[in-house]
């Protein structure tokens, strides 16, 4: 992973570490951490220095990676579940399950408390991130979730070109 100063293009800091394909990368809203997904691992990195803070231990079908509007949590699709973790310490909070194929897309609200994910199986679940409690969307396959802050809502694009708003 590289780093590069965009007015410039200087590059900042090249960051070594995973072992396979990356699939993912994010910034922490305040812009302080970098999250990278790969299919081995998640590696959670310092921006000013290039730091490797923590790796996360994630083998397997990882989908996509977001984290929460504080920074305080990162949410993965893992095949058919998505998990939660704390960032400052990498410990899992949380792991949610009820889509029968792999989840596609994570989304969480701009105030961070739900969560959206999108599936293969042709769902999108809303849930709250303190117990994990879930709602759902209507079926058709879920190509991605998006978010806005102004009104707080939560979209959905279908394959078929339509959307789908909760809020």
């Amino acid at each position: 992973i590289r780093l590069w100063h965009v007015k410039d293009g200087a590059i900042l800091h090249t960051l070594n570490g995973h072992t396979s394909a990356i699939k993912s990368v994010i910034f922490s809203p305040d812009e302080e951490t970098l999250v990278s997904m790969s299919y081995d691992d998640v590696k959670i990195w310092r921006v000013e220095d290039g730091l490797l803070l923590r790796t996360l231990e994630v083998l397997g079908s990882n989908s996509q990676v977001t984290i929460s509007p504080n920074g305080d949590l990162l949410a993965l699709g893992r095949y058919d579940t998505v998990q939660i973790w704390r960032i400052v310490d990498g410990v899992l909070q949380d792991t949610l399950k009820d889509h029968s194929h792999v989840v596609d897309s994570v989304a969480f609200s701009p105030d961070g408390e739900m969560l959206a994910s999108g599936c293969e199986d042709n769902t999108v679940r809303l849930w709250r991130v303190k117990d994990a409690c879930r709602g759902h969307a209507p079926p058709e396959a879920v190509l991605r979730i998006l978010e806005a802050p102004k009104p707080r809502r939560t979209v959905a694009c279908k394959r078929s070109g339509r959307l789908w708003f909760d809020g």
